[in-house]
């Protein structure tokens, strides 16, 4: 019996080593070959103890034309070699890339999960310019994904699917979920900390946590 194929595909490794390690692990057995595309940079040895195929594109995330369709064609031509049953695509890049090189190939299954929009927050001719790019990766793919409900109603009220049932959050959303033995209740850590603060048993406390790009 030959393996299914499954590719993935993210224009940087550290979006695939933060959501997408455990999905890899559970799918890679003997029914199944993961392959993974991205640019590794210098954090190749990681990903070799997963015991999976690494491609190794050099994709950059901003806007590169010459450089972006050379990555282009190196990721057709090595579709067309592995010959896939499914991509797998996270990352706006990635997502573009994927989307119109399996899209030409016809691999039957073709996936894009949604992380966030770039152009949130531009304006112009830039802003239409990465809409327009999602536009292509949502019509040219057979399933969308969004990582959370909020982010499936952004999309429609911008108007990029035009319908419930074009985008899929799975269950409550999140990619990987919440590794409940790390991320738990601990009244003592609490205590500590408020007391290291000077921060009152009772004080009601507002945190926020982002990335800064």
């Amino acid at each position: 019996m030959n393996k299914r194929k499954i590719v993935f595909i993210s224009a940087s490794e550290i979006t695939i080593r933060s959501f997408l390690i455990d999905h890899i692990q559970k799918l890679n057995s003997k029914k199944v070959e993961i392959y993974l595309i991205t640019n590794f940079n210098l954090h190749e040895k990681f990903f070799k103890k997963l015991n999976v195929n690494l491609i190794n594109i050099k994709f950059k995330r901003n806007i590169s034309l010459f450089t972006d369709f050379y990555c282009l064609l190196n990721l057709t031509l090595w579709l067309l070699k592995i010959k896939p049953d499914m991509v797998i695509s996270i990352s706006p890049k990635g997502g573009l890339l994927s989307s119109i090189a399996s899209f030409f190939l016809k691999i039957k299954i073709r996936v894009h999960i949604f992380t966030g929009q770039v152009w949130a927050n531009k304006n112009g001719i830039f802003k239409r310019l990465l809409m327009f790019s999602d536009k292509i990766i949502i019509n040219l793919t057979t399933h969308v994904l969004a990582d959370s409900k909020s982010q499936k109603d952004f999309l429609l009220r911008n108007k990029l699917i035009k319908k419930q049932s074009q985008c899929l959050v799975v269950n409550n959303g999140s990619i990987c979920g919440v590794d409940t033995n790390k991320f738990k209740k601990n009244l003592s850590t609490k205590l500590n900390i408020r007391k290291k603060l000077n921060i009152e048993k009772n004080s009601i406390v507002l945190s926020y946590i982002g990335r800064l790009n």
